[in-house]
């Protein structure tokens, strides 16, 4: 005990803090449960009512101090009406509790602002009847909205990336299975191709990853397709509106624009010392989103015809954006590609 006559508080053999249970101080507890930021309280089983409580809820939450009637006082009056339809069982469970056990509910309370806070009580047996069954319950309330906060964010984070594996993991097999040589000995150039192409869409998923809303302008996705193959961008004009695009657009576009490159690069503009290509995309809007307008023009570069055959480039351009409409102009002077989609969703 102190000088003052208050209660005192020592280390054990274990190196823990006790009291000093023989000069108890009740004015030291209460100051312990007072400046507790938990709700304290013993519940009492037969009467269905607390009989101890060291703070108010209204103090905690935020609210003036409430005197509402009920056997819960405050507790009914700021529970959310689902919770409150759920004490019963809990209530029920507390009836078979034993000494030692801890049981758990979690619930919402009211806050000044009409919203929501999840609250964690965590209960224990306190002192059971001249039966033996539970009697007083002791238990504390903590603040967890934080806590369900992170794991809602924690669980939207996982459902996403469950939907991107699966969807990503559909893109690879296809890319893998139309890149497959059709001879042995053209093995390594289709391991190129099929490199590059996930290359592209590594490097489209790391803008769209920079936003939480998972977007990505258009500039930065025409930037990043056409950098994976061209060594000189200059030579590649870009001129058209801001435009942001949702995740399955962007995606879709960057492959398309990335075997535009890779095209040019063999058999184009960009194989030609002064070759050239313009890129230019208009935007309408009507209820149903934007449409994109998106024309790649080549020039400079050896004279064009139309392919005998249609490689898996020019199938992968065709079928990559859903919905969208593309047609392919072989003029000798360059090749004229042109995509139509609609953006709808975030971005549009």
């Amino acid at each position: 005990m102190s000088a003052d006559g208050r209660t005192t508080a020592r280390p054990n053999a274990r190196g823990a803090v006790v009291l000093d249970a023989d000069t108890f101080d009740a004015r030291f507890a209460f100051d312990i449960l007072s400046a507790s930021p938990a709700v304290t309280y013993v519940y009492d089983l037969a009467r269905q009512t607390s009989t101890f409580q060291n703070r108010h809820l209204g103090d905690v939450i935020g609210h003036p101090r409430l005197d509402e009637p009920g056997p819960l006082g405050e507790w009914v009056y700021l529970m959310h009406p689902e919770d409150r339809e759920r004490f019963p069982e809990h209530r029920e469970r507390l009836k078979s509790i034993r000494a030692g056990e801890v049981l758990s509910w979690e619930y919402r309370l009211r806050a000044p602002d009409d919203s929501w806070r999840w609250y964690l009580s965590r209960d224990a047996l306190l002192a059971a009847d001249g039966e033996g069954k539970p009697h007083l319950i002791v238990g504390n309330a903590t603040d967890i909205t934080e806590q369900k906060s992170a794991e809602r964010q924690k669980e939207i984070l996982l459902d996403e990336m469950r939907h991107r594996s699966r969807n990503f993991a559909a893109v690879v097999a296809a890319i893998a299975q139309q890149t497959r040589p059709k001879k042995p000995e053209d093995g390594v150039a289709a391991y190129d191709a099929f490199v590059a192409r996930l290359t592209t869409l590594f490097r489209a998923s790391e803008i769209l990853l920079t936003n939480d809303d998972r977007t990505a302008e258009i500039r930065s996705i025409l930037n990043a397709a056409v950098s994976v193959v061209a060594s000189n961008i200059s030579r590649i004009s870009f001129a058209g509106p801001a435009v942001i695009l949702n995740e399955q657009a962007a995606g879709a576009l960057s492959l398309i624009v990335h075997e535009l490159t890779t095209n040019s690069t063999k058999y184009g503009a960009l194989s030609a010392p002064h070759g050239s290509i313009d890129v230019q995309w208009s935007v309408t809007r009507d209820a149903a989103g934007q449409l994109v307008a998106l024309h790649w023009r080549e020039s400079g570069g050896p004279a064009v015809t139309k392919p005998a055959a249609t490689g898996f480039g020019t199938q992968l351009i065709s079928a990559v954006m859903p919905g969208g409409r593309v047609s392919f102009d072989y003029a000798a002077t360059g090749l004229r590609f042109g995509i139509d989609f609609k953006l709808t969703g975030p971005g549009a």
